[in-house]
């Protein structure tokens, strides 16, 4: 999912394949409940902006990792997860 506008998507999401991406240059709000599934990894890189995934992420184990420099990450609901959380620049 590229984003080059600012956006927010209600809907569920599940990261179901070994590695998913966010990226872009503006900011999104996934705000719908997220799953990780076991094995797979959200892999957010964002430029500038932030990308806010306010919806809870349910009781699962995979993992998100914030990719490179500028831009902000922000988790802000009530998560479950029980993967790693990692910040590389």
């Amino acid at each position: 999912l590229n984003s080059n506008g600012n956006y927010t998507i209600a809907n569920a999401y599940t990261v179901a394949n070994s590695s998913s991406a966010i990226s872009g240059t503006n900011s999104l709000n996934l705000s719908g409940a997220g799953t990780l599934n076991a094995g797979t990894t959200l892999n957010v890189t964002n430029t500038s902006g932030t990308i806010t995934l306010s919806g809870n992420i349910g009781n699962s184990t995979g993992a998100i990792t914030r990719n490179g420099n500028g831009g902000t990450l922000v988790l802000s609901g009530v998560n479950q997860y029980t993967g790693a959380t990692t910040v590389t620049a």
